[in-house]
């Protein structure tokens, strides 16, 4: 079977890596030290509150069961990027194809002191044509109805609400989707057209 990463090693040797403001720089790491620097991260960009405890995790035991699972996944394209201040990890997001023309960010996040200076607004300008060079046809992302800076910074670089779901690890979640091509986007704008 052909390893996903080395389908995309022209792409990935032409978009990073990425320069980003306030001399960040996004590298493509791989899974397993995604997973080690998000583990480091994750307190720091989500602390923790009684919201978040209150989404499902699945149960430690259970883990084990879905190995199998989780190495088929595995073998789909996925990708993880890592924030550079110099060598220190500052935030990373991480997605994966979710069928043959759709990618979904799964997982972003960006230490306090490093957001609102537009480091995210360029990773997506820079993150989106490496996915539409890849081929796929379509973006999406789920976030919560009350994160407003991610929200505002989705629709900004021209993401559409496309849905509203209740989802049990993550609660209420707008769906946004993101159209790489604009045949796609004008067939979504006429169809859910109010003229």
């Amino acid at each position: 079977m052909t390893d996903p990463q080395h389908l995309f090693a022209n792409e990935r040797e032409h978009h990073f890596p990425m320069t980003l403001p306030e001399n960040i720089i996004g590298r493509q790491v791989e899974m397993a030290t995604y997973f080690d620097i998000e583990d480091a991260l994750t307190h720091q960009i989500f602390p923790d509150s009684p919201q978040v405890q209150r989404w499902f995790s699945l149960p430690k035991e259970r883990r084990d069961e879905k190995r199998r699972l989780y190495t088929l996944q595995r073998m789909t394209h996925q990708e993880a990027v890592i924030f550079y201040d110099g060598e220190t990890p500052i935030g990373y997001s991480a997605g994966r194809m979710t069928g043959a023309s759709e990618f979904m960010m799964d997982e972003t996040g960006i230490l306090p002191a490093y957001r609102r200076k537009g480091i995210y607004a360029q990773f997506l300008q820079s993150y989106l044509p490496y996915l539409k060079d890849c081929g796929y046809e379509r973006v999406v992302s789920y976030h919560s109805p009350t994160n407003r800076p991610v929200l505002i910074a989705k629709l900004k670089a021209e993401f559409n609400i496309s849905g509203m779901e209740l989802r049990e690890h993550a609660g209420a979640s707008v769906k946004l989707v993101y159209f790489l091509h604009q045949d796609r986007l004008i067939t979504f704008q006429d169809v859910h057209s109010l003229e």
